[in-house]
């Protein structure tokens, strides 16, 4: 992005830069803040950051298709990359349900109760 506004809008290009080299309270720039609210740059290969956080054991992700928060892609790419992220990840329950909407997407039971049931298995 700042090539491109080099070229057509130099001050404003100067002005993006200097945005983006700011630090947040933390000392994060901003390169590194949108890295760490991405999971895929920790989980996928395609990204420096793999492999350099402790990923959870369990996961469980259920989506409903109908939802509208976000492609329906993502939760696909989430359970992917866990699937093939190695010995870390012991299991990974994933579960896309037609005709509901982004949470509490459950085939059957209530979220809660199925919630409940997966953790109480996860510590077996």
């Amino acid at each position: 992005m700042a090539e491109v506004l080099k070229e057509n809008d130099p001050e404003l290009a100067e002005k993006y830069q200097a945005d983006l080299a700011k630090k947040d309270n933390l000392g994060s720039t901003m390169e590194e803040r949108s890295n760490m609210y991405n999971p895929m740059y920790y989980l996928s290969k395609a990204y420096k950051g793999y492999k350099s956080a402790k990923v959870a054991k369990f996961w469980r992700i259920h989506a409903g298709i109908f939802q509208g928060d976000t492609a329906v892609s993502t939760e696909m790419d989430y359970a992917l990359a866990l699937k093939n992220y190695g010995n870390e990840v012991k299991s990974v329950d994933f579960t896309e349900v037609w005709g509901l909407y982004h949470t509490e997407a459950e085939r059957t039971g209530t979220s809660t109760g199925n919630l409940i049931a997966w953790i109480k298995e996860c510590l077996k």
